[in-house]
């Protein structure tokens, strides 16, 4: 018996990922759904519906297999079926999740989260139709033809680069639902938590008619042609959005005709072209024209809600399908301050961030220096055999080691027949079966940026310095290092950023952020040391500070008495000063000191603030992005 879900057609707003789901039952070919959002807004619920929808009202026999995020090689992939080698005495063989899936939907909750081993197999998966197994003596190839949905927390990790590529839909659930239609949803989750039968029971018709539409689509979809028109405009959209490749043009295709379908009509219109474009490609542009497709709202309901929604459905329906997407790219140039708008914000100002592409031949040396003291390996995972994450078993010496229960299991297996027990229900294991587990453990560094944002900071060295940070976090996300930024103004510091590997967000926080006020350097490096050594308690020992200042502390830790006088308070800033680089040089922190200052000064305050860090000084007439984000690649290669 099928376990009750939530029904599908219950559902209030998500207008746009279920119309996308749809689309995938009605050309599987648009080969996934990834679905983004914070945590708490229904993602992973919104998927489980879907699943006992297709179960129970499409296909019966349709796969939904899901992925648990710590899987491990052998069930995701396949291997040795231990119950059945050692009933047999021969070596047999289990398919994994992603052979299961096959002809069905293959479900990825927190998709990033994945280990490596997880993404490459599912990616190569997508790509080749089958999953192919070799390992402990199986070779094997099974067909794997399946529909990924899956689900990610983009203030966790980024999507991982293959899925804009090989995955037809990618959908962010931030909707902003009115009040009417969260309390309904409310009152409908609460109904079915009560009584799940009765409340299931209720929305059986509507369900059923929803399945109805799903095959009367099927049927219909053979019969739509994309015209010459409607993929050029498909094509036009792409070149406006700059998507990189073509595969991304024919997923559009693709889904503007199976919306047609489902909308029960023989010709795309200009409803399914919405859907597709808002849906297809502008996740994936690289930049945004005035006139977005994404600032054009999809029909506000193209697929017919059922009968008893009422308002509330249809209300849902247009803040998921069409505010969420008309008002996104308003709401982040709100956000971010707009392109070239520097805003007041009482006595701080937003600047924008800038590239510099000036010749700075003097910095030829400093580049042959670190390549020359770069170590082979030094980032991305290193293996091991004590911590980490279990990757694989190999037949080692085990002495000091962890021995792999299941591997050595299966080692002895295939010759149990060749070694009587005394008692049959024994399994004779010898020193020649024993595993022993082999780990890998993430060896990227964490890059807390340190920006300061007072006063002192003139507004093209902030522009500059923005620059900066931008095109090192481009570089924190190809090599998946993680990134934490701290900015400090006024009276105290703020983490803007805990340490993360979404480069989106922490790029948001950066365009953001105002200028003016005092410098409180002092409280900076005190939450900067704090994140360093949770750093490494976490196991994470690679870790690399960014600090952009001109030096110029003035702000204590400590609250001042009223009426101290400068210099004893500059005296008060020092002391502080001292005593926390103190403790960056007794761990061993490294950090980068960029001085901002316009002029260089052979003993300007940062340069006695590197040297009190025990940190590399580095001074740019002008901080040009692409320099600095070398040099602090290579600095944390050393």
């Amino acid at each position: 018996m099928i376990d009750l879900t939530f029904p599908l057609s219950a559902f209030l707003g998500y207008g746009a990922a279920r119309r996308a789901l749809l689309c995938t039952l009605v050309d599987p070919t648009l080969r996934g759904v990834l679905l983004s959002g914070g945590i708490g807004t229904g993602k992973t619920a919104l998927m489980r519906s879907f699943g006992g929808f297709v179960r129970r009202h499409v296909d019966p026999a349709s796969p939904f297999i899901q992925v648990p995020v710590g899987v491990g090689d052998d069930r995701l992939i396949g291997g040795i079926d231990l119950d059945a080698t050692l009933a047999g005495g021969a070596r047999r063989s289990r398919r994994g999740l992603i052979a299961e899936a096959n002809g069905g939907f293959l479900f990825a909750d927190d998709l990033p989260l994945l280990d490596d081993l997880a993404l490459g197999a599912i990616a190569g998966a997508l790509e080749g139709e089958s999953i192919i197994c070799e390992r402990e003596g199986i070779s094997s190839c099974e067909p794997s033809r399946f529909v990924l949905l899956a689900t990610m927390v983009p203030s966790e990790r980024s999507m991982p680069e293959w899925a804009a590529d090989k995955v037809g839909f990618l959908i962010g659930s931030d909707m902003r639902a009115d009040a009417d239609a969260v309390h309904a949803l409310i009152a409908r989750l609460d109904a079915f938590s009560r009584a799940p039968a009765s409340f299931d029971d209720g929305y059986r018709e509507r369900e059923e008619m929803l399945a109805r539409q799903v095959a009367q689509a099927r049927l219909l979809h053979p019969l739509i042609v994309p015209g010459t028109m409607v993929l050029t405009e498909i094509a036009e959209w792409a070149l406006k959005l700059n998507v990189p490749g073509n595969r991304a043009d024919i997923f559009a295709a693709k889904a503007a005709r199976a919306h047609a379908a489902l909308r029960g009509v023989r010709m795309i219109e200009e409803a399914d072209l919405k859907f597709a474009i808002a849906t297809v490609l502008a996740p994936r542009a690289s930049n945004v024209p005035e006139e977005s497709p994404s600032s054009q709202s999809p029909e506000k309901s193209p697929v017919p809600p059922s009968p008893d929604d009422g308002e509330q459905e249809r209300q849902g329906e247009r803040q998921s399908a069409g505010e969420d997407q008309e008002g996104g790219e308003a709401r982040e140039e709100e956000e971010s301050g707009g392109e070239g708008r520097e805003g007041d914000r009482g006595d701080e100002r937003v600047y924008d961030a800038i590239d510099f592409n000036a010749p700075l031949p003097e910095l030829a040396e400093f580049f042959a220096e670190s390549r020359r003291s770069t170590v082979a390996g030094g980032r991305g995972s290193a293996e091991q055999w004590r911590r980490g994450r279990h990757t694989r078993s190999v037949q080692r010496q085990h002495t000091g080691r962890t021995i792999a229960i299941g591997a050595t299991l299966r080692a002895a297996a295939i010759h149990q027949k060749d070694r009587p027990a005394d008692d049959a229900r024994r399994i004779v294991v010898r020193r020649d079966d024993l595993r022993v587990k082999k780990f890998r453990e993430r060896a990227g560094t964490l890059f807390i940026f340190c920006v300061d944002a007072s006063g002192s900071m003139a507004m093209n060295r902030m522009r500059e310095a923005k620059g900066a940070v931008t095109r090192l976090l481009q570089e924190a996300y190809i090599h998946r290092d993680s990134v934490a930024l701290v900015a400090f103004r006024g009276a105290d510091s703020e983490l803007l950023l805990p340490p993360t590997s979404s480069v989106e967000r922490a790029k948001r926080s950066l365009d953001i952020l105002p200028t003016g006020g005092g410098t409180p350097l002092a409280s900076a490096l005190a939450k900067v040391y704090a994140l360093s050594m949770a750093a490494r308690r976490k196991g994470l020992d690679q870790t690399l500070v960014v600090l952009l200042t001109d030096g110029r502390a003035n702000v204590p830790i400590a609250e001042s008495p009223a009426g101290m006088i400068m210099e004893v308070r500059r005296r008060h800033v020092r002391q502080e000063l001292e005593g926390l680089t103190a403790s960056f040089r007794r761990e061993g922190i490294r950090a980068l000191v960029v001085d901002t200052k316009q002029t260089y000064g052979a003993r300007s305050e940062a340069v006695r603030l590197a040297e009190m860090l025990g940190a590399r000084y580095y001074f740019l007439p002008r901080i040009e992005a692409d320099t600095l984000a070398n040099v602090v690649r290579e600095i944390a290669r050393r």
